[in-house]
């Protein structure tokens, strides 16, 4: 059986009834009724070659309108040991009470996942370095979720460099595809690497703003996080 001849993006954009489908499950749903003799990752490279940008994937995975922000230090700090308050209480109690913030509850762990997918890539696209040097250098970019003394600023600077650093990573993938010099398997797995690298710039950028839409001016690093802290 032929592979199919166009992506799922060009074929929602000729059957706009499928349009608000998403993208991997319509994926699967077509390989299930028109190509299943065909193996699933042949197909898959053909209708979904960049995966992230066709899927338009949040890597952050939160609830629409939550504060971005909510993740980082102290006011996090605060509301992480809050959390661990009221799940030790309905554990104990049989009890069923709401997380004190369910911003911080969601960001904490989804800003975690996101420096780790970041170290992860960025180690696939500097060629021949994968070692522990690097990787500690690297994680050393991210900003740590819900510590106490680490403010806004700081982390508003942090995010930039995170984003730059991806944008640096995707104009090497940039340049490989460019050159010429990669076969087809290789082709496909860079345009990967680059789709992930771009999605992921995107969403520290998506961080960067709503951090210096928060932020009006320069303060005392030391004096804004205990303010945060104390005002819970």
């Amino acid at each position: 059986m032929p592979l199919p001849t166009m992506t799922i993006r060009e074929f929602k954009a000729r059957n706009p009834e499928f349009g608000e489908e998403p993208s991997d499950l319509l994926a699967k749903e077509l390989h299930k009724r028109f190509y299943s003799e065909v193996p699933y990752q042949d197909y898959l490279n053909v209708v979904l070659p960049d995966p992230l940008e066709e899927q338009d994937v949040s890597l952050l995975g939160v609830s629409p309108g939550l504060d971005l922000t909510a993740g980082t230090g102290a006011t996090a700090f605060g509301s992480s040991v809050m959390n661990q308050a009221s799940d030790l209480v309905n554990e104990l109690l049989g009890t069923d009470l709401p997380a004190f913030s369910e911003a911080a509850e969601e960001l904490i762990p989804a800003i975690s996942a996101l420096s780790t997918i970041a170290t992860t890539e960025m180690m696939k696209t500097i060629s021949g370095k994968e070692n522990l040097q690097l990787q500690i250098r690297l994680q050393q970019l991210q900003v740590p979720p819900a510590k106490f003394l680490y403010n806004d600023r700081r982390a508003l600077n942090q995010f930039k460099t995170s984003s730059r650093t991806m944008d640096f990573a995707g104009n090497l993938l940039s340049e490989k595809l460019e050159s010429g010099e990669l076969d087809r398997k290789q082709t496909i797995q860079t345009r990967r690497d680059l789709s992930a690298a771009r999605a992921l710039q995107r969403e520290y950028d998506k961080l960067v703003g709503a951090y210096e839409r928060k932020i009006s001016g320069p303060e005392d690093d030391t004096i804004d996080d205990l303010d945060q802290f104390f005002r819970l």
